[in-house]
């Protein structure tokens, strides 16, 4: 009888561990709506979900319909959530899946404005956008072709509705607000412009891209393996283009053509040419006087350069004003037969890179440009494709001064030019050495 009553014990202790180990349920209902005092949620290999106010969500431990309110804190782990904290977080913006939102400006506030993937791509420029008037157009590219002249004894354009009548040929080439050879339109065959144009779907001349405006970088780094320091001559006329303190001009020195023409491309002349081209092309003459008295030691005077920079295969020439500023310039090719001007920072000289900035150099053997030869013959031709930078007397029409001009028909003994590229530093006399900045670290600090 003894064992039977401890058997019965038995089984009723392991029934309450087992199977009566949870809370009681009022009424019908699977939910206690009545809890109240302590809950023990014990940490075992079960999920637990909990829904207050609303049914439990299997991906949520928590899930609240409606609002939580706390008496003091809220400790998660190490992490202790307050009413102070919670006034702050309550004013971070909100993402989700689907858009990302801010608070409107003043206090207490409960406004939000949101911007959802899409239009965020828009304001970023990583997705393109067409502009609508109120007459349901877009705005749409339209390329005008230039026709040639028109005068009154001619008949209207070949494919116009009305090609008999001169006086109704529609928009005309000089419509167009450009001045006579203003770059970079001058000299093109066709022009872009804008238009309305009927229909909202989007096509390949209807979609724009927004761009922010930056500030030009101005500087020049001369770690960058890209930018070589540089001098153009004309072997063939004794003349190369000099930079002196305030001026960028043409100027003839037969004796240093010579020197460029004749010198020795091996490695072991390397420190002894750069040495002449710093003490002779880049200064003037009180100031190699003024070097020559201090031979042997560091020259008082620097040469100065005009610096070439590789860009997407293509090259631009970065002009120093004023010199010593740090103010790299982007030289621009203008209309045929225009005298190139390296002072003129109103229009040849821009501060950031367009179209005309863009030239291709090709050595005269038909090898592409080579950064690390200190001299070669080239051709340099500018973003048309077309014109020559050239140096003569040659104008593109009659013989006329000598000065620096891109043409189309330049003669041969004009646009080839050599090119002489400074090594930078030398040590015993071998390939130059490429100098680096230290590589600094950056870390974020949170407070």
């Amino acid at each position: 009888m003894l064992i039977i009553i401890i058997f019965l014990i038995l089984v009723f202790i392991l029934y309450e561990l087992y199977f009566v180990n949870t809370e009681n349920f009022q009424g019908e209902s699977k939910y206690d709506y009545y809890f109240d005092g302590d809950l023990f949620l014990k940490n075992n290999s079960s999920r637990i979900n909990i829904g207050v106010g609303t049914e439990p969500d299997p991906d949520y431990f928590l899930n609240v319909d409606g609002t939580v309110t706390i008496n003091g804190d809220l400790q998660i782990g190490e992490a202790v959530l307050n009413y102070e904290t919670a006034k702050r977080i309550n004013k971070l913006p909100l993402y989700s899946k689907d858009k990302y939102c801010l608070y409107e400006e003043g206090e207490g506030n409960t406004n939000i404005q949101c911007i959802n993937e899409s239009e965020l791509g828009m304001v970023t420029g990583h997705r393109k956008l067409m502009f609508q008037n109120n007459k349901g157009e877009t705005l749409s590219n339209l390329q005008l072709k230039h026709h040639g002249r028109h005068s009154n004894s001619e008949s209207g354009r070949p494919n116009s509705d009305y090609k008999n009548n001169k006086w109704a040929e529609g928009i005309q080439y000089k419509d167009l607000a450009y001045k006579h050879r203003d770059k970079p339109t001058y000299g093109k065959e066709t022009h872009d412009t804008l238009q309305n144009k009927s229909g909202t779907n989007p096509r390949s001349d209807n979609q724009f891209q927004l761009i922010p405006i930056t500030e030009p970088d101005v500087r020049v780094d001369d770690d960058n393996d890209s930018i070589r320091s540089f001098v153009i001559f004309n072997i063939k006329h004794g003349r190369y283009i000099k930079v002196l303190e305030d001026d960028i001009r043409q100027w003839g020195d037969r004796e240093i053509t010579d020197y460029i023409d004749t010198m020795e491309m091996t490695d072991s002349k390397r420190k002894e040419h750069q040495d002449y081209i710093n003490n002779s092309v880049g200064i003037t003459k009180k100031e190699k006087e003024e070097n020559d008295f201090y031979a042997g030691s560091n020259y008082p005077n620097a040469a100065r350069y005009l610096k070439l920079e590789e860009r997407d295969g293509k090259h631009c020439i970065r002009v120093e004003k004023p010199p010593q500023s740090g103010t790299w310039w982007f030289l621009n090719s203008l209309g045929t037969n225009d005298t190139i001007d390296f002072n003129d920072t109103a229009r040849t000289l821009t501060k950031k890179p367009m179209n005309s900035s863009f030239f291709t150099i090709k050595q005269t053997n038909g090898s592409n440009y080579d950064k690390n030869l200190i001299k070669q013959e080239v051709t340099i031709k500018d973003y048309s494709g077309l014109r020559f930078l050239s140096m003569g007397t040659w104008n593109g029409s009659v013989f006329s001064t000598y000065d620096i001009r891109f043409l189309n028909n330049s003669h041969q003994d004009d646009k080839t030019l050599t090119l002489y590229i400074d090594p930078g530093v030398i040590v015993d006399s071998s390939i130059p050495t490429t100098t680096s900045k230290p590589t600094q670290e950056y870390v974020c600090l949170l407070n």
